[in-house]
């Protein structure tokens, strides 16, 4: 690594730790209005990638008008303030105060696949508040696993994992994560899966919301090849709580096929779409969703 991109990067870590040191003293409500504010600001400054967000959001929403296409864009980066802050007080919680901000609903079905000893894949997307869905789930001793990817600043990266890891989770890079996860689940382990982004490298594009965009196919594949389910998370706020919502479990086709492989795309890309459309700021729209759009008529050609 050059000197200067070193240095760089050791900037940005010091500017991370003194900022979630200042979190963590300072009250929750008042963090998450600095970290709103300051996101407000960036989505001012980064106008093109806003402007971009503000297209996909009109596009998926033709009924809004411009004000409120506006405000949900708005409202989804200064969120990401806001998870930021709370994921920094949530990590520096004991369990027990951990317990009292989270309310898990439905959780028999997570805990039948624990009593039976079957692994699962729990099918989530970015909503508030992921990364406190992931550490509560450990908080409860329950082993489990996540896919995240890597930043590219080694520092960040590395204190980011270790609270992504409190209270004894794994994480599994998103580079080539096929085997680890299979290695992982077939121990009867439970594996966490946000798939309501571009995938870079896929090259299976089906519709979001009537417009073809990348998708990973790894949590289909992995529930037919092993034939285990996935079990779909719905995250949101409310009455002051992180609300972890578990929906009954989707069954694998018996047998593996790409056709199988599609519909099963299908049907975790409406879980998004339904969710997003229910509480539309809540969605992270700054990732574009829809980035390699403009590859989908050539994987029309030669798949359909």
């Amino acid at each position: 690594m050059k000197m200067s991109k070193r240095i760089s990067f050791l900037l940005s870590f010091t500017v991370l730790k003194v900022s979630s040191w200042l979190f963590i003293i300072l009250p929750l409500n008042l963090g998450c209005k600095i970290a709103m504010l300051a996101c407000g600001v960036a989505a001012k400054v980064m106008k093109k990638r806003f402007g971009l967000n503000m297209q996909n959001i009109a596009r998926v929403f033709p009924e809004k008008s411009p004000e409120e296409v506006y405000s949900i864009c708005m409202d989804s980066w200064k969120n990401m303030g806001r998870i930021m802050v709370e994921f920094i007080k949530a990590y520096n919680m004991s369990k027990e105060e951990l317990s009292a901000v989270t309310e898990f609903k439905n959780f028999h079905y997570l805990q039948h696949q624990i009593d039976i000893g079957q692994a699962a894949i729990i099918h989530t997307g970015h909503f508030p508040n992921w990364e406190i869905f992931g550490i509560s789930v450990s908080a409860l001793g329950i082993k489990k696993a996540v896919i995240a990817q890597g930043q590219k600043n080694p520092y960040i990266n590395k204190e980011i994992t270790k609270m992504r890891c409190a209270y004894g989770g794994t994480v599994i890079d998103t580079d080539n994560p096929f085997f680890a996860c299979v290695k992982w689940l077939k121990k009867g382990n439970l594996l966490g899966i946000l798939s309501d982004q571009n995938s870079y490298k896929s090259e299976v594009y089906r519709k979001f919301f009537g417009r073809y965009c990348a998708c990973s196919p790894l949590t289909p594949l992995l529930s037919l090849k092993l034939q285990i389910p996935v079990i779909p998370v719905k995250l949101y706020r409310k009455s002051g709580k992180f609300i972890i919502e578990f929906l009954e479990p989707i069954q694998p086709a018996e047998k593996y096929s790409q056709e199988e492989v599609n519909k099963f795309i299908d049907v975790l890309n409406k879980y998004y779409e339904d969710w997003i459309r229910e509480n539309p700021s809540d969605w992270l729209w700054a990732h574009n969703r829809w980035k390699r759009e403009h590859n989908a008529p050539q994987y029309k050609a030669e798949h359909e």
